[in-house]
């Protein structure tokens, strides 16, 4: 039961950031920046996560 604080402070800072509207901006702008350090663009993310979960060929898709 140790980790529970730090999972109560993590929804803490999720509400908060989502309070503050940056969510989704920050989350785009990390996995943009990301996948370019990989040398591919930022739409890729959604097939390559799609690869990890179904074990599909996510990767040749985002490379096209």
């Amino acid at each position: 039961m140790v980790f529970v604080p730090q999972i109560a402070l993590l929804f803490v800072f999720i509400a908060f950031l989502e309070d503050l509207g940056i969510w989704l901006v920050l989350h785009s702008l990390l996995i943009g920046l990301w996948a370019q350090n990989l040398g591919f663009h930022g739409k890729a993310f959604v097939p390559m996560l799609s690869d990890l979960l179904l074990h599909s060929s996510g990767y040749v898709y985002a490379n096209y």
